[in-house]
């Protein structure tokens, strides 16, 4: 129940979610919510569950978009072949990512910073 409630505010409210995201990181310690591993796994098992079942697609696009915008680094990830139709990835840091086949569909496809 707890993923379909995530599922759900992802797909209806990621410039929300990003924001509170933003907001906490600068008063959480280094550990906050969105860092924990478990949760982060969930969140980039979101992503990877693009690249073979298109229902994922909008949650994906907005999974990716608040992870960057919350300063996570996809350095040396392997994205190939995610479906992120609108996803935001303006300033993410992709060091090295591998995004052969990638689909941004009408997305902002990185104005991308090294690490």
């Amino acid at each position: 129940m707890k993923g379909h409630i995530l599922v759900l505010l992802l797909n209806l409210y990621p410039q929300i979610l990003a924001k509170d995201m933003m907001r906490g990181a600068a008063t959480s310690p280094p550990d906050s919510h969105y860092k924990e591993p478990t949760f982060k796994e969930q969140l980039f098992n979101y992503i990877e569950h693009s690249k073979k079942d298109a229902k994922w697609r909008i949650v994906a696009s907005n999974v990716i978009t608040i992870l960057v915008r919350a300063g996570i680094r996809f350095i040396g990830a392997d994205l190939r072949s995610i479906r992120i139709p609108g996803a935001d990835l303006s300033f993410g840091i992709f060091d090295s990512a591998q995004f052969q086949d990638a689909d941004f569909k009408k997305g902002h496809p990185c104005i991308c910073r090294d690490a």
